[in-house]
């Protein structure tokens, strides 16, 4: 064991797509028979191909794979939903949105030498995470770098909310 992750976890990320604004989709059912754009061995293919009936179309990278987006090859994009917020706030994508809720959610957590998972330096980095939440620091900075708000972070900062008034 070389790391140990730090509780609360501070962010985390699912699984959505990106597609052209206009193309009507509005739950994850409307992409089924529909050509959507992947990356070779992304779990998120396997995802939309067995519940929801998509034709995957993958590409070797990413960029291939946003590419063939742009040229209309596919109705979306099918990827991790930090990444494509990302690509949405970067303005190269403005006619594109993600129009779905994530899902398959996973955690991030911090990472400190295991042997400080438990004292002074996990503990520090546990109360860090913590007062971001509870501060809604970690809400603003979603909306300094206009990443689309998650319900992740509102969820924390309800739930570390100070209960004495």
């Amino acid at each position: 064991k070389i790391v140990g992750i730090t509780q609360p976890n501070y962010y985390t990320s699912g699984t959505n797509i990106m597609s052209p604004k206009g193309v009507a989709i509005k739950k994850w059912e409307d992409l089924r028979d529909r050509p959507v754009c992947g990356k070779q061995g992304a779990f998120y293919n396997k995802i939309v191909t067995d519940r929801y009936g998509a034709k995957v179309v993958a590409f070797t990278d990413n960029a291939a794979a946003k590419q063939a987006l742009r040229d209309k090859k596919c109705i979306a994009w099918v990827y991790d939903d930090s990444s494509i917020m990302s690509d949405l706030s970067s303005g190269n994508y403005d006619s594109y949105e993600m129009p779905l809720s994530s899902e398959d959610d996973n955690p991030w957590g911090l990472a400190v030498p295991h042997a400080e998972k438990d004292c002074i330096f996990g503990n520090f980095m546990s109360g860090l995470t913590y007062n971001m939440h509870q501060s809604g620091k970690l809400i603003e900075l979603e909306k300094k770098w206009g990443i689309q708000s998650t319900q992740y972070l509102q969820d924390q900062q309800k739930r570390f909310a100070d209960w004495i008034q």
